[in-house]
This record gives C-alpha cells, sequence and structure tokens, in this order.
C-alpha cells in the first residue's frame, strides 16, 4: 500500500490509485476512532480499481480479535501507519528504473513470515535459491520466443514461477494453478508486484479440476513445466551464488565430482529400496584427522599428512622441502621451521610468490576483457545482463586457476555485486554516468520537539547536514584529486595525536601520588590548560614543579595549535572535494567508479581468497609441527625437569613435598 501509493505518479506505476486511496488518506486516519474501517475501505477501493478483489482486501483492519478493540485498535493501527510514514521508506525517491524492490520485499515477507492456516510456509513458498536450480534444471533459460510459456501445477505463492520466467533471456507466458484459494492470491498479488500481471493463476485442483485444457479431453502443453518438491520449515543454511552455479553445473553437465555429485545407476537405487537420500550416494565428509601414536612417541611427522596437502605441492613443488626433511625412519618426516615461523617461511618463499603472480595474471586477465563493458554502461542498460556476463567470464577464466576455486572467484564477484556494485550499476543505468556523482541529504526524521534524528551515517558533513555520496566515496575523490590536502591533514593530525601522548604520559610520569605534578591534574587524572593554569596560579608550586608546569603549557599550547591546524586541513579537504563533486566530468566518474572503486575492491576480494587458502596451508602446517614437534619421551623429561624444580621451591619454603 505504502510503495504503490509513492509511486502512483511514476511512468512505471503497477497499481492505480484511486482518489481517497492513498497512503496520506490512511495517514489522516491516525487517531480515529473508524481507523480499522477506514483502511480496509481504502485498501478495498484500491482492489475494486485494479481488479484485485479477493486478492489483496482479504486482510481485515477492522478485526478486534487480531488488533484489541476500542482504544487498543486505535493505538496499534496508528503505530503500524507510523511505522510505514517515516521517511526512510518514502519509496517516490527510489530512482532504479522498473525496480523490484516491492516485490523482493512481498517475496521477502513471505519467506520469513507468511503462514497459511497453519501451514508451514513451505508449502507455498519456494526459497529463491532453490527455484533458481529447478529453473536452470528444467532449461528455461533456452527459451528463445515470447510464444513460449513456463507452468507450475501447484504454484503455492508463484515465487517458483517468477524466478523461472527470470532466468529466460525473452519474455515468456507464465500459467500456473494452486488449489488454496488465499494462496492464489498470493500468487496473483506476486505477479503483478514482479511486473508480470498477465501471468494467468488458476484455482483449483489441477488433478480432479485441471485448468489449462486444449480441448475437452486433452490437457495444454506447456515448453518448460517447474514444480518443487516438500521443502522442509526451519532455519537453514541458505544457498550462495556459487552453490546455485556449481550445483546446476553438475546437473546439465553431467558432472561427476569426488564428494559431491555422481552419476547413480539405476540398481544402485533399487538396492535403496529408492531412497535418495544424498548421504546413501555420495560421502561429502571431510577425511578424520587421525593421530599418530608412533609419531608422538619417536618425533617426525607423518608423510601421509603431508601428502594430503598435495594441491599446494603440486602448485608451490619445492616449498615442501623447505618446511619437512628427512626422517630416519620411513615414511615420517622432520619439522625444519618452527611453528611460529610457518607462515613467515611460506609468504617469503619464492614458490608464493610464483603462485600469487599465477593468480594476478587470471585477474588482470579478467579486467583487460572487461574493463570496456563497465566503462561502457549506458542508461537503460540491464544490470543483470552485465552482471551474467562478467560472472561467466570470471569462472571461465579461474577454471584452469591453480587453488583458487573457480566457484570461490565467482562468489566473491557475487558477493560485492550483492552488497554494492549492483546499487551503483542500477544508478548509472537509472540516471547515466553523471547520476553516480549525486550527493544527497542523509535520511532523517523530525521529531515534534523540531530536533533531528539522523538514521544514517554521512560520507560529508557541511553546516551540520549529512550528505550521503551513494556511488562515489569522498576518499576515493580525495585520492585521486586532492592527495596533497590528504597528506596536510594527515601530518597535522599526526603531530597533534604525537603532542597529545607527550602530555598522557607526562601526567603518568608525574601524576601518581605525592608526584610533582599531582596538584595539577583535573579530577579525572589528566593535565589541561585550565588545570595547570590555576595550579601556576596557586603559588603553591615549588623549584621542581614550576619547570614542569612550564612543560605541560607548552606542550598544551602546542597541542592546541596542531589540533587547530588539523581542523582548518580538514575543512580544507572538504570544502575542495565538496566543489569537486558537481565538477566531475564522465570520464573523471568512470575512472573513479570503475577503476578505483570496482576494480580496486574486486582485485581486493580475489586477493582475500588468495590469503584464505595459504592460511589454511600456514594452519594445517603449524597444527602438524606443533602435534609431532615433541616426542612424549621429551615431555615427560621436561616435566621431570619442572617437576625437580617445583620440589626444590617447596623445600626451600620449609614445605615438605
Amino acid at each position: 500500500m505504502k510503495y504503490v501509493s509513492d509511486r502512483a505518479d511514476q511512468l512505471d506505476a503497477l497499481i492505480v490509485v484511486p482518489p481517497g486511496a492513498s497512503f496520506t488518506d490512511m495517514k489522516a486516519l491516525r487517531g480515529a476512532r473508524n481507523i480499522g474501517e477506514g483502511m480496509d475501505t481504502i485498501i478495498a477501493s484500491i482492489a475494486e480499481e485494479n481488479d484485485l478483489t479477493g486478492v489483496i482486501d482479504r486482510a481485515f483492519f477492522n478485526d478486534p480479535e487480531k488488533f484489541g478493540r476500542g482504544t487498543k485498535m486505535i493505538s496499534t493501527l496508528t503505530a503500524l501507519i507510523n511505522i510505514f510514514s517515516r521517511e526512510e521508506l518514502n519509496f517516490s525517491k527510489n530512482r532504479a528504473d522498473g525496480d523490484d524492490i516491492l516485490g523482493d520485499a512481498y517475496e521477502y515477507l513471505m519467506r520469513n513470515f507468511a503462514t497459511e492456516a497453519g501451514k508451514s510456509k513451505g508449502q507455498f513458498y519456494t526459497p529463491a535459491e532453490v527455484s533458481q536450480i529447478v529453473a536452470a534444471v528444467a532449461g528455461v533459460s533456452r527459451a528463445t520466443s515470447p510464444r513460449q510459456s513456463v507452468y507450475d501445477p501447484t504454484c503455492g505463492s508463484g515465487s517458483l514461477l517468477l524466478k523461472a520466467a527470470e532466468s529466460a533471456r525473452v519474455p515468456i507466458s507464465i500459467f500456473g494453478q494452486e488449489m488454496d484459494i488465499a494462496t492464489r492470491g498470493l500468487a496473483r498479488m506476486n505477479m503483478i508486484m514482479h511486473n508480470r500481471e498477465t501471468a494467468e493463476i488458476a484455482q483449483g485442483d489441477v488433478i480432479a479440476e485441471p485448468h489449462f485444457l486444449a480441448d475437452a479431453e486433452t490437457l495444454q502443453t506447456f515448453d518448460f513445466v517447474v514444480a518443487k518438491g516438500f521443502i522442509k520449515d526451519g532455519n537453514k543454511n541458505r544457498l550462495r551464488a556459487r552453490d546455485i552455479h556449481k550445483i546446476t553445473d553438475a546437473f546439465t553437465r553431467v558432472q561427476e565430482i569426488p564428494g559431491y555429485s555422481r552419476l547413480v545407476p539405476y540398481a544402485e537405487i533399487i538396492r535403496n529400496d529408492f531412497n535418495l537420500n544424498i548421504p546413501r550416494y555420495i560421502d561429502g565428509n571431510d577425511p578424520e584427522d587421525l593421530q599418530d601414536i608412533t609419531a608422538h612417541l619417536h618425533g617426525g611427522v607423518p608423510e601421509r599428512d603431508i601428502d594430503a596437502l598435495a594441491d599446494f605441492w603440486d602448485v608451490m613443488p619445492t616449498l615442501r622441502a623447505t618446511l619437512f626433511g628427512p626422517n630416519p625412519r620411513k615414511g615420517y618426516a622432520d619439522p625444519l621451521v618452527a611453528p611460529d615461523q610457518v607462515r613467515t617461511t611460506i609468504r617469503n618463499h619464492p614458490d608464493f610468490a610464483a603462485f600469487r603472480a599465477q593468480i594476478a595474471h587470471v585477474l588482470n586477465g579478467w579486467i583487460t576483457e572487461n574493463t570496456p563493458a563497465l566503462m561502457g554502461i549506458q542508461q537503460g542498460d540491464h544490470p543483470k545482463e552485465l552482471i551474467h556476463t562478467i560472472a561467466e567470464d570470471m569462472l571461465t577464466r579461474f577454471d584452469p586457476a591453480p587453488l583458487v576455486d573457480k566457484y570461490e572467484a565467482y562468489q566473491r564477484l557475487m558477493s560485492y555485486w550483492a552488497d554494492t556494485m549492483q546499487d551503483d550499476v542500477f544508478i548509472i543505468s537509472g540516471g547515466g554516468w553523471i547520476a553516480a556523482r549525486d550527493l544527497r541529504e542523509a535520511r532523517k526524521e523530525t521529531g515534534s520537539d523540531g530536533k533531528v534524528k539522523w538514521l544514517e551515517e554521512g560520507d560529508l558533513t557541511v553546516n551540520k547536514i549529512r550528505l550521503v555520496a551513494d556511488v562515489i566515496p569522498p576518499a576515493l575523490v580525495t585520492a585521486r584529486f586532492f592527495p596533497e590536502l590528504k597528506d596536510a591533514l594527515d601530518t597535522a593530525t599526526a603531530r597533534a595525536e604525537g603532542l597529545g601522548r607527550e602530555i598522557e604520559e607526562l601526567a603518568e610520569e608525574h601524576g601518581a601520588e605525592g608526584g610533582l605534578l599531582a596538584d595539577a591534574l583535573t579530577d579525572t587524572g589528566k593535565l589541561t590548560a585550565a588545570s595547570v593554569k590555576a595550579r601556576e596560579r596557586s603559588g603553591e608550586a615549588d623549584a621542581e614543579e614550576r619547570p614542569l608546569l612550564k612543560q605541560a603549557d607548552r606542550l598544551i599550547e602546542s597541542e592546541t595549535a596542531a589540533k587547530r591546524e588539523a581542523k582548518e586541513a580538514e575543512a580544507a579537504l572538504t570544502e575542495a572535494v565538496l566543489k569537486k563533486y558537481p565538477a566531475l566530468t564522465e570520464d573523471d566518474i568512470r575512472a573513479l567508479v570503475v577503476q578505483d572503486k570496482w576494480l580496486a575492491d574486486i582485485s581486493a576480494a580475489i586477493g582475500a581468497e588468495v590469503e584464505a587458502r595459504t592460511e589454511g596451508l600456514t594452519a594445517r602446517v603449524r597444527v602438524l609441527t606443533e602435534r609431532y614437534g615433541q616426542t612424549l619421551p621429551q615431555i615427560m623429561d621436561d616435566l621431570g625437569v619442572l617437576e625437580a624444580r617445583v620440589a626444590g621451591h617447596l623445600a626451600a619454603m620449609g614445605i615438605a613435598g
């Protein structure tokens, strides 16, 4: 209701809001005795205007069983309207062309809160990740004509149908049937919210009353059919983008991946009484970390544990000989590096440098290939097509890369897309590159007392007004255009902080009880200009204290001047950056956004994956060297020495052992 009302005047408005049925009209009901009845009337008016009667008007606010009676209902519904009246829920300012914010919010509510007559939400809602996999397995992405269709015979709220249709490269027709009348209403509304208002969602038992018929005796056929099985309710791990892609690839390419997927003979399924529980066919558990008793007794690291790190030795072949040397006993090796030196040894090794260079080469190839597409984003482009292209290229290029799994590289990119890049691209494709330089006032609320409550942090603060740079952070503008101003600020700040530390050290050294500056401290134990001057004016300072008071006075004066200098430097930088934003050219913006932000962040993300893999090797080598670095006899000898030492101390204290 709030969203469609805010967007009613937009060209891409989804629903017509008739006079007297806007959210503003609903706000006017706050505190009114007929608030529940009025809200129901408004929603019914919108339903009638948009042929949605029986779909969106089934939630009744004038219900004392749900919202209480009399003043209880008034206060509850007034509070509800107040929540959606907050400035951060003002959807009229959304700049993404054809955005799916309402549909996504609707889907979010269904995923997290929807229950229908006591039924599990899994009975009518298919998680988006599962929907993507089912759509991919069904091959909906192969659709080539708008005349093609997709059908779900038990469509529930329609989430699976929507994801399936979304995976097609062309607009295809949507058909579905749902037995439950209320759930069918959810599906119909879901279609409208996602700009799929032409979808046909029928109500009825698909077995007893199939709605879509070619003729009286024949079922209608469709190009693609999707349907979900039972989805367990409860908290479950969510599938990531990499998981969805890997599952889809394994299925569509019939890939046998150890510990992940394999083609199972029909005879094996029969032997398992048609039980398709995955652990019956795939052992996805990590190998057990076995302790070697012989190694604990006699020393040496079992070579089977070292061999298990073969993926690393294949890429860094001479590193193994640097970390482990020969042991007199067959099947064991001696650690050559102390546990606390393992990390440094690995990172300083030439094989590791060569590995990092290989990954950098792969990443640079991806950057070279995709920079033109990123630089060439135009107003009206489709962000989802862009991310599909560059993400698939990431997968392809990292397929032969050593140690870094291609799906993990893909996930790093997709995570960055979801967190940051997607919003940037939507703004640029909606308003052009110039829109990326816009600064907006941070969202805020003004209370009844006139006080402003800021609802988000600002990137810049000017005259106590917080400004937000949605696409280009001030730090990027500073680094590219004003490095000398930033250096001046850093220098002044460092000087002020250094003087502050000197003052603290002086207070600590001479401010203890009985110390020369004890009487010059504030109640909180600090030296301030006021406390030092007060002590000097008291006339009680002796000859030893007076030089220290003068020293403190000079330091405090210098610190004040340095802070003033830092504040002036910050003001100069802020002013320069603020003036630069509206002066940024399209070429400036492309360089800032593509090179300084996107590509730099993605490179850092891939670098983090390299570090994660290296840390895995480091941690395992440390475990092995610590575990077998000292034999049991050595430990017993050390224990004997310690026991003797303790006994000697006890004897010296006159305590019998």
